[in-house]
Formats: C-alpha cells, structure tokens, sequence
C-alpha cells in the first residue's frame, strides 16, 4: 500500500446510525464464534497446478501488491470468510462474506475470526486481541471501546479463473490445503452463473437496519466512500461505460472497467495536487493534465494513483450500510 493507518476515525454521520443501533442490530448467523472457520496458513501453488482443481468460469478474487499477484478462488473462501496472513511484516486478512458478495482486504493489528454474527446480513469480524466487533462491509468497530476506529484497507477485484491465470500466468493461487475438511467443488450457497442460486435471487435472508428499491437487491455495485459522502456504481454501468471520471460531494474518483480481468476497479483522481480527467483514445488510458498512459492497475511508468476506499457488494447490503448513498448509473 501507499499509506498504511492501522487505524482512522470514521464520522458517525456517514452510516446515518449511531453505534448503539449498529451494536442493538447486530444478530446471531446461526454458527459459533469461528464454526466458520478462517485459514490461518494459507499454502499457495502455481498457476499450473490449480488446473486440476480450477475450471474457466470459477469465480475469483485478484490481489495485486508491490508486482506479485494472488489469485483467491472464491470456492475455497466461501468456506472460510477470512484468511489472515502477512505481508512485508504486516498482519493482513482477506474477507469475503457470500451473503453480501462483498470481498476485500484488511490491515490489523493481530488477526481476525469469524464471530458467528451478522449486520445487515454482513459478516461480523472480530479481533482476536481486544475481541471487538468489525462488520467486513465498513471495517470500523462497533464496540464501545474502541468504536468508530476503522482498519487500512485494500482492494480485490473479481474475475475468473480463466482471465485471471491468462492475465497472470506467473500468479500465487491459494491452495486447497487449508488443513480443514470441506468440498471445495460445492458452493453452499450455489452459484454466482445459476439464475436460482442465492446469489442471483430474492434479497437478504437477515433483517437490514434500511432497505432502498432504487436498483434490484442483489445487483453489483461498487461503493465508494469519503469521510462525509458515499455513492454505488452498478457493474453493468461501468461495463457500459469503461471509465467513470467521479465527483459526488467529496468522493473524487476513476473508476474502471479491467477489460483483462473483467472486473472493477477505482482510484482517486487526485494526484500531485492536480484533480485529473480520465479518457479512453485507442484503446488507451490517458490523463488531460499530464498526457500521462495509465493501465489497469492505476500506473503510468513509475507513479501510482492510490486506491479509492470502498468493495464491490450487493446493492441491498451496501445501503443498508449507507442509507444515504448516491447511485451512478446515468450521465
């Protein structure tokens, strides 16, 4: 990462519900604290051998970092939720909660488990140290202690098995050797290409503290925040689209349509104390300020946009979060 904050505070005005109601609305998934339980150390393999397990249209999660990248497939995850690992002496852990099709990645001070709760249908983490509670959506704490604290994130973007290992030959894939016993060839919850899966119909199995008809409840957004304003931007739009140049309150953002990997991706258009303007020309990326060519990964030679804050989800569960969030799907 560009920056790393273990920490920041979050206003509370940016979730329209005070700690209390967050904590008061906090329910019970059905299984213990860690019956969902996390990898702890994770085994990674080549490309070449997570063919035997891996078919093209496999769902997966991409972490690029300092020029290596991991491919998470989201049949092993799903079994899991968390995977807590280290980076460059770093505790990281990467979150997926299937019930809100949200993935993305955490920085924390010790590691985190699977607490067996639910807010607004999302994963409820917990620290292991101080054992305080984290819904994986907004990453901040609802415990009285230490609520409002929020941990440093960092972005996956979805894509396929086949588009990623074609992408990246030379890519880390976690391994099903997880040191637990599950069928990683069946998906509790079905299948994100099954019209009559979870995953595609009906809206949240648990109560939600707000729920907004403006786009269906399982459609894919991707939601970005600032520390006063949050916005979603459908999948289909950005496809449509490919670039976004974002300004909505104080969210100053690009976001893009990775034709390799067929996923999102989103970066602030702040740099160098310039607000930057995003086009396509040939096939291109290019910035009106410095005539820059940027790729996928928000880079042009040796500089770097930094990530936007904020995950693709379901709409039904990004605004629960965020009641008061802004849809982008004109212009």
């Amino acid at each position: 990462m560009k920056h790393l904050l273990i920490y920041m505070l979050v206003s509370i005005t940016l979730f329209s519900h005070s700690y209390r109601e967050l904590r008061d609305n906090v329910l019970s998934g059905g299984v213990p604290r860690d019956g969902i339980p996390p990898i702890e150390k994770p085994v990674y393999i080549d490309t070449q051998d997570a063919k035997s397990f891996m078919a093209d249209d496999d769902i997966v999660f991409v972490w690029e970092n300092n020029g290596a990248t991991t491919i998470i497939p989201q049949k092993i995850l799903v079994w899991h939720e968390i995977i807590n690992d280290r980076d460059n002496g770093k505790n990281i852990s990467i979150t997926y909660c299937p019930l809100t099709a949200s993935v993305t990645g955490y920085y924390s001070a010790t590691s985190l488990g699977v607490s067996g709760k639910l807010l607004n249908s999302n994963l409820v983490m917990y620290d292991r140290a101080s054992q305080s509670l984290w819904p994986q959506i907004t990453g901040t704490s609802i415990s009285p202690d230490t609520q409002g604290k929020q941990l440093d994130s960092f972005s996956l973007t979805w894509s396929t098995w086949s588009d990623s290992k074609n992408t990246y030959p030379n890519a880390r894939v976690l391994s099903t050797d997880t040191g637990i016993i599950r069928n990683y060839n069946k998906d509790p919850y079905g299948n994100y290409s099954d019209s009559n899966s979870y995953y595609n119909r009906g809206g949240a199995f648990f109560p939600l503290m707000s729920s907004h008809d403006t786009l269906l409840p399982k459609t894919m957004v991707r939601g970005l925040i600032s520390d006063s304003d949050s916005v979603a931007i459908p999948w289909d739009f950005i496809r449509d689209k490919k670039i976004l140049n974002i300004s909505k309150g104080d969210i100053v953002a690009l976001v893009l349509y990775d034709e390799r990997l067929k996923g999102v991706r989103a970066f602030s258009r702040i740099f160098e104390g310039n607000v930057l303007e995003f086009y396509l020309e040939g096939g291109k990326l290019k910035d009106r300020t410095f005539n820059k060519i940027w790729d996928y990964k928000g880079e042009s030679g040796d500089f770097a946009l930094e990530e936007y804050r904020g995950m693709d989800a379901f709409w039904f569960a990004w605004s629960a979060f965020y009641p008061e969030t802004e849809v982008i799907d004109n212009e």
